[in-house]
């Protein structure tokens, strides 16, 4: 003889048998099976958590076809907002010659900079000097060799040869002191012992030249600079400069100088021209090929 107890919990019933199989029900007709109520929804905060997961897969795997394909991120070679970020810097770490680490000029920098290399860790017995300022600082029109810096690179050692002299140019061209100010903020954290800042010929055409530049929020400007270390935010401007083929003052999507003044005072290559201003005011132009 068989005994069952049917209790009924969520849906479900619960058999106990003593012995046997239970018989069916009177008028032989199959006892009804009642099915468990469909499973939850998964949360919102799964859902978000799934898409980011995918989201995040889906960039890394193009950033590494990019890389097979030869795309650099745009900061590797250039930089968009040509010295008004600070978190593009002028100098970046790697190994020197003999192993140890020195800063040398940024490759995203070298149009308007030139390339300088010094030591990480200041030696002992080392006086180190920062060059700042415009053109007249970056030695133009020629380079480093020729400006008041290569000058000062020779001379001290033989005003004064008991010290080990570091001068460095960080002289950038067209540079004014409000990007000045920016790149000093960074040579404050390489031991400086001397600043020289020969400022003053570059005022007005910062706020002329740059007032798109300037008038970006900041937040905008820092969140694109990061996005810049990409190589799908790169291959996605690149696209869009062929697409939209700006114009106006600007080549590659780079703030270059309108009109005249990217004649005189334009970058180092191909430009016929060069405006040299003395302290007192005074304009000169050489040709330069």
């Amino acid at each position: 003889m068989a005994v069952s107890v049917r209790s009924w919990n969520r849906g479900a019933d619960l058999t106990m048998q003593a012995q046997g199989p239970e018989k069916p029900p009177a008028g032989g007709q199959p006892a009804t099976v009642r099915r468990s109520p469909p499973g939850r929804k998964l949360p919102v905060w799964k859902k978000a958590l799934f898409g980011l997961v995918v989201t995040g897969l889906f960039f890394a795997g193009l950033e590494l076809l990019l890389g097979l394909c030869g795309v650099r991120p745009l900061l590797y070679s250039e930089d968009p907002f040509v010295g008004f970020e600070s978190n593009i810097p002028l100098f970046v770490e790697q190994a020197g010659s003999d192993g140890r680490a020195v800063l040398a000029t940024a490759r995203n920098k070298l149009e308007w900079f030139n390339a300088q290399q010094f030591p990480r860790h200041k030696g002992a017995n080392t006086y180190r000097i920062f060059c700042l300022g415009g053109s007249t600082t970056y030695g133009r029109p020629y380079t480093d060799p020729t400006s008041f810096c290569g000058w000062l690179r020779e001379l001290l050692p033989a005003a004064d040869p008991s010290r080990n002299w570091e001068v460095i140019n960080a002289g950038g061209i067209s540079y004014a002191s409000y990007r000045a100010a920016v790149v000093m903020e960074e040579l404050t954290g390489y031991e400086p012992d001397l600043f020289i800042v020969y400022s003053g010929h570059n005022e007005f055409l910062e706020r002329r030249t740059y007032r798109e530049l300037l008038a970006t929020p900041s937040v905008v400007s820092k969140v694109v600079s990061r996005l810049g270390r990409t190589r799908s935010y790169t291959a996605l401007k690149r696209v869009l400069e062929v697409v939209a083929k700006e114009g106006g003052g600007r080549e590659d999507g780079r703030f270059l100088l309108p009109g005249k003044w990217t004649r005189f005072c334009g970058t180092p290559s191909g430009r016929p021209r060069t405006l040299v201003t003395t302290p007192c005011g005074r304009r000169s132009s050489s040709t330069t090929g």
